[in-house]
């Protein structure tokens, strides 16, 4: 039986829920906010900033994170393969059907760097997944191939049906074991000879499919399409990317200056680059057959047609363009060349109040750009940076020598008087004592850095500056202020904009200490962000 509610007692309900929504939203949300953000505080501190196995010489280091990411996806596919098999012939094709599935990413392009953009992740994380998807895929093939000759069936060349998956069994291996020999010393002669192996196992998978029932799914023409529409798109950005009508293609210039190289490349059409981009470069003149990556070190908020590389020298390409670069020190001596990108993303470094870089070596030149980026912000009061420092430990003094004119030229467009927020402090082993420049804001420093004390003093700093602010505000301002500390917005009272961002390009003891002690600092507002390039 249905009761009607009266007029007096719907307006009493109503009136009780009005003042219940204001308590909740009042109270309640504020508690369950905070306790949320505390919650996800110590989530990060266990997963992104604890290691389960530490850095060697071939392995790690290993975050929780990407443990526990690898270990499901090792699960997965050993459910896929076992859930319900009751006969060989049904693991065999589980297998094969698998090695599919993780091979799809691996084959989509040959340009990992495209397939980064594409996917929206950058390239160090990209190129995980393609080794978790490469090694999942040659465990499948093996098992495959081992159930194949385990039932004795014939390993003729006429029955292609067999002889293919051994094959490519044989090809995926052979890559796998020769990839940690070859890739750090010999890395062009690895990158050929792994695609060629690559072409080999595509080959032969398409061979094998030809000859069994199920090849004719529409899986495999779908495939073949996406594979084909996302070449064509590939190439044709390239060209469009590398020539414009009646004018050249594009030009590399380059200087040799202190064992290193300054490249500076022209292109027909102009190009937004942001900070942290990078290019990939083919000199047919320097090296026929290998192309490499370099971050952009330049970068201007308009479209350029002229940017500039700072180039390590080291094996191969590099050692070749620095000898010629050598060869004719006293001319300017310009070669064509070809490029696809700029690949990459950018770090929303004009988010946070203090950026903190860390780098090491060579590292410096990834921070270039960013660098720029926010003291042109800063200049233009645009943005709100209070503090830019660059902790920069340098063992390689060629490096300090040829990015100095450099760093000079950040010193310079910083400002004046008070608004100065660029500093520098350069830690090597060279150094007797600490030294200062005249305007205060260089610093050379014996010895490597101490990371924890350094975040501990960026912390106190920052806190400092944010009490001096708030001593200027009128009440009302100071008033919001609180009462947004205290509905657990920001801890410590730090704003939208008063937090620290940590960025790192260094060798792997360095970024795995900045890793291990920013543990204690995430609370206090600090984020951590890798560049995309990393020295070694």
């Amino acid at each position: 039986m249905i009761h009607k509610v009266s007029p007096p007692a719907f307006y009493a309900i109503c009136t009780g829920l009005f003042f219940t929504s204001l308590f909740v939203i009042s109270c309640i949300l504020p508690l369950l906010r905070r306790g949320l953000g505390l919650l996800l505080l110590q989530i990060r501190k266990l997963v992104f900033h604890r290691f389960t196995i530490g850095r060697h010489s071939h392995i790690g280091p290993w975050t929780v994170w990407f443990t526990l990411t690898h270990v499901v996806y090792v699960a997965s596919n050993v459910a896929g393969l076992c859930v319900g098999a009751q006969s060989t012939s049904l693991y065999m094709s589980r297998a094969g059907q698998l090695a599919l599935v993780n091979a799809a990413p691996l084959l989509l392009s040959m340009h990992l760097s495209f397939l980064a953009d594409l996917f929206g992740l950058r390239l160090r994380t990209f190129l995980l997944v393609h080794r978790a998807c490469g090694l999942m895929t040659t465990a499948h093939v093996v098992l495959h191939s081992i159930v194949v000759v385990a039932r004795g069936v014939s390993m003729e060349r006429s029955n292609s049906v067999d002889v293919y998956p051994v094959t490519a069994a044989g090809l995926l291996l052979l890559s796998t074991l020769i990839g940690p020999i070859l890739r750090r010393r010999y890395y062009e002669l690895f990158v050929r000879l792994h695609q060629a192996l690559a072409g080999g196992v595509a080959a032969g998978t398409v061979m094998h499919l030809r000859a069994v029932a199920w090849s004719r799914w529409p899986f495999m023409y779908a495939y073949g399409g996406l594979v084909s529409a996302l070449t064509l798109f590939q190439l044709g950005r390239t060209i469009l990317y590398n020539k414009q009508l009646g004018l050249p293609l594009p030009r590399i210039d380059v200087t040799s200056s202190h064992g290193t190289v300054k490249a500076t490349i022209t292109v027909s059409r102009p190009l937004v680059i942001d900070a942290g981009q990078y290019v990939n470069i083919w000199v047919p003149s320097v090296s026929l057959f290998s192309s490499h990556p370099f971050t952009i070190t330049s970068w201007s908020p308009y479209p350029v047609r002229r940017f500039e590389l700072f180039i390590q020298r080291r094996q191969g390409f590099t050692s070749r363009l620095h000898d010629r670069a050598e060869l004719h020190r006293d001319i300017s001596v310009q070669s064509r060349m070809l490029f696809s990108g700029p690949h990459g993303s950018s770090l929303r470094v004009w988010d946070f109040e203090h950026v903190l870089f860390f780098v090491q070596d060579f590292g410096i030149a990834a921070a270039l750009p960013h660098l720029q980026k926010l003291i042109h912000g800063r200049a233009r009061g645009q943005r709100k940076t209070r503090r830019v420092h660059v902790l920069w430990h340098v063992n390689n003094i060629d490096a300090r020598q040829a990015v100095t004119p450099t760093i000079n030229d950040l010193f310079h467009a910083d400002g004046a008087g008070e608004s100065y927020i660029f500093h520098v402090s350069v830690y090597n082993g060279i150094e007797m004592e600490t030294e200062t420049s005249s305007h205060g804001r260089f610093t050379i420093h014996p010895g490597v850095p101490n990371v924890w004390e350094i975040l501990s003093a960026e912390a106190n700093l920052r806190e400092q500056q944010v009490t001096e602010g708030r001593t200027t505000t009128d009440a009302v301002q100071e008033s919001s202020a609180l009462d947004t500390s205290r509905t657990g917005m920001r801890n410590h009272g730090t704003g939208d904009n008063e937090r620290t961002l940590v960025v790192v390009s260094a060798k792997g003891a360095l970024r795995d200490e900045v890793r291990l002690s920013l543990r204690g600092f995430l609370s206090r507002g600090f984020e951590l962000q890798d560049l995309d390039f990393q020295p070694v």
